[in-house]
């Protein structure tokens, strides 16, 4: 009875998380992109502008977008957007992967065939994952804002 009231405390969380995950990596993904248009659209206004040699207030406007666009690369680079939603994408993948294992593992299996050993494997990966995750967040953050760091020195 305990493996299987400890496998569905494994389904419950692990449900939470891909829940909470989906839309995250989504908006991350929508947030990556449009910064990433920001910057082309900046550098392709800026050359134009500076190209244009007919046009008395080129080169002032063209300083500017230049100083616009350093501003934008370096806000994407500190919040570093695209790596972020990959990494929760692959979360939510993998997620998904171990709650495909364990419904695997539940099919066609009487609830007293439970094994407590084979329930504490699945709740080894999914804290294994999680871990991951959390760590690869942490030196992802941590490397957006060295570089950063040594960008503006």
């Amino acid at each position: 009875m305990e493996a299987i009231e400890k496998i569905k405390k494994i389904e419950t969380d692990l449900n939470e998380k891909i829940k909470s995950i989906r839309p995250k990596f989504v908006k991350t993904r929508l947030i990556a992109r449009t910064w990433k248009i920001i910057i082309i659209s900046l550098g392709i206004t800026t050359t134009i502008i500076l190209g244009i040699k007919d046009i008395s207030w080129g080169s002032t406007v063209g300083f500017i977008m230049s100083a616009l666009l350093t501003g934008a690369t370096a806000v994407e680079s500190l919040f570093n957007y695209a790596s972020k939603s990959v990494q929760e994408h692959e979360y939510y993948v993998k997620l998904t992967d171990l709650r495909q294992d364990i419904e695997f593992y539940k099919e066609g299996k009487a609830l007293e065939d439970y094994h407590l050993a084979d329930v504490q494997t699945f709740f080894d990966e999914f804290r294994k994952l999680r871990n991951e995750f959390h760590t690869f967040r942490v030196n992802t953050v941590k490397v957006s804002y060295e570089s950063t760091n040594v960008k503006s020195n």
